[in-house]
């Protein structure tokens, strides 16, 4: 049930986010904008923050679509209202790694 709602604010905001970035990489490098921005930057503090914030929106954006999937998951293919914490790390885990293996 919640899934669909955390989905489509979590693609909201990402949206948003990723094109802002976008108007304002383009903006101060034209067409040579890299591919990856934070590439772009010169190694220093800043190029740090940036990085440690790309990682923090990953594990944002996992927590934020993840989290209510495998409630669903669960729910559906898990028998009984209650499922042991085995099953739910076991759940979880397998789809860290398969998210991980995708990219």
């Amino acid at each position: 049930r919640e899934w669909p709602k955390s989905v489509y604010f979590s693609h909201t905001l990402m949206a948003s986010a990723y094109g802002i970035t976008a108007v304002v990489g383009y903006y101060y490098k034209g067409n040579d904008v890299p591919a990856y921005l934070p590439s772009g930057l010169k190694d220093g503090p800043a190029k740090t923050v940036v990085n440690l914030l790309v990682a923090y929106h990953v594990l944002v954006a996992y927590i934020i679509n993840n989290v209510p999937l495998a409630a669903m998951l669960k729910r559906r293919y898990m028998k009984g209202a209650q499922t042991s914490l085995t099953n739910h790390f076991a759940l979880s885990f397998s789809m860290l790694v398969g998210a991980w293996m995708l990219t």
